[in-house]
């Protein structure tokens, strides 16, 4: 079943139009260079809008993100994206308790499932400064998971730890349309399903 589908993007930085379809189960890792990747990365969240084409996520255009309302999509950025003055804990709630107003209460079994899949139950009351940058990428997985979106997008960068080296089994995505967005083919030869290069 399809997840996520790219249906011929245009993009400042790519050559040609780009067409991706990711189903659900499934890593698919496109290598593209930085500028392009971020602004892939904010168009298939539905931050900005394609210069042509368009992105579906389960059957539907992708949504522009509203607070209260959880996004289909989930981001997760190359350092993990954490707010510094947050603990672990408070760093994978946040989407939900802030964006969608749920209570810390409501998610506490949610938390404890995410965090066991991606071995941080030792580190919620810690701070993002006192982990390791692959321990931060995990963090921002399981801030993303916890949204139970459709599709993620990972950011994979050359100068952070590496999404294959950080995800050993692919559990915690079971379900879930995978977009990894790299900047060398080699960085996602553990994870990916296929790969495709552009421009």
């Amino acid at each position: 079943m399809i997840g996520l589908e790219l249906r011929e993007l245009a993009l400042p930085g790519l050559t040609e139009p780009l067409t991706v379809t990711v189903e659900l189960d499934e890593v698919v890792a496109v290598v593209l260079s930085e500028p392009v990747a971020t602004a892939l990365a904010d168009v298939v969240t539905g931050i900005a809008e394609p210069d042509g084409g368009e992105v579906r996520v389960d059957g539907a255009p992708v949504a522009v993100p509203r607070a209260g309302v959880p996004s289909r999509v989930a981001l997760v950025p190359s350092d993990g994206g954490l707010l510094p003055h947050l603990t672990v804990r408070a760093n994978i709630l946040y989407g939900r308790c802030v964006g969608e107003g749920l209570r810390v209460e409501q998610l506490r079994g949610q938390l404890r499932s995410a965090a066991t899949q991606l071995s941080l139950l030792d580190v919620l009351d810690a701070y993002p400064y006192e982990l390791t940058a692959g321990r931060r990428l995990r963090v921002g997985l399981a801030r993303a998971l916890l949204r139970a979106p459709v599709a993620v997008v990972l950011e994979d960068r050359s100068d952070r730890p590496s999404w294959a080296a950080q995800l050993h089994r692919r559990d915690p995505l079971d379900g879930t349309a995978v977009l990894v967005l790299a900047d060398r083919r080699d960085r996602v030869a553990g994870i990916a399903d296929s790969v495709v290069e552009a421009g």
